[in-house]
């Protein structure tokens, strides 16, 4: 009931806000549109529908278009069922599937899971906002919008996301991405013409989803008017500044072993 009474709120806010988004299987046009995406530093390997067998039941893209027509932000999700999380990353399985290996595997730091992640697993990513329409919110929404459907149609039991440094450092992933858990997990990550970088993997149980759709619902009903704006933009900016981490909580002590 929650989940579906975030969709409807936050439906209905991109919509008095001259926003429309639809939902959509990946495909060419939705690659052509990250590899052209104004403003993107890095790729997405991981919802490449020609390195992973992707369709409508296991994965969907969230395209945002203005009054124009034209697509300005997205996201996507990919459900996966795994023995080991963990050794998707590590294998690099994750990002290019069996079609491409690497013959040094992924340094893993992370150790402080109570259980290795497997099941029912939710991968959100491939988030995109045209600069021209950052501090507006869209992300707050369209990442919202991706965890809501994913858990509404796959029942996952962990959702899980993937961030740089940079993106870590501005407490994005916490207040705009909605997830409560960020930490150092790999070193040494590599893309194609990149130099390696660390990475950061971003948490949400199944019932911390819940929980967020409750708070979302419950914020939303008490802002019947709000607009994505530059307004609510600021608020994000204001309650990012009160979480994002001080270079020493940046570093990876105390997370290896």
């Amino acid at each position: 009931m929650s989940l579906d009474l975030a969709l409807n709120q936050i439906s209905s806010l991109l919509g008095r806000s001259d926003f429309v988004y639809s939902v959509d299987r990946i495909d060419e046009a939705f690659m052509n549109i990250l590899l052209n995406a104004e403003g993107k530093k890095w790729g997405n390997p991981e919802f490449d529908y020609s390195l992973h067998d992707l369709n409508e039941k296991n994965s969907f893209w969230i395209g945002c278009r203005d009054e124009n027509g034209d697509t300005i932000a997205t996201v996507a999700a990919r459900r996966l069922e795994t023995a080991s999380f963990i050794e998707e990353c590590r294998s690099y399985q994750l990002w290019y599937g069996s079609k491409i290996r690497f013959t040094e595997p992924l340094s893993i730091v992370l150790r402080k899971f109570d259980r290795v992640p497997s099941g029912s697993i939710v991968l959100v990513g491939a988030g995109w906002v045209r600069p021209d329409h950052r501090g507006l919110g869209l992300s707050w929404a369209l990442t919202r919008l991706a965890h809501y459907l994913a858990m509404r149609m796959w029942h996952p039991r962990w959702l899980f996301g993937i961030t740089l440094t940079g993106i870590f450092q501005s407490a994005v992933p916490i207040i705009n991405f909605g997830f409560p858990q960020v930490d150092y997990f790999a070193s040494g990550y590599r893309l194609p013409g990149l130099s390696a970088q660390d990475i950061y993997l971003l948490t949400m149980t199944r019932q911390e989803a819940i929980e967020l759709a409750v708070d979302d619902s419950q914020f939303l009903a008490e802002r019947p008017h709000l607009h994505l704006d530059r307004t609510f933009g600021q608020e994000l900016k204001a309650e990012r500044r009160k979480v994002a981490p001080t270079p020493a909580a940046a570093q990876p002590l105390g997370m290896t072993g």
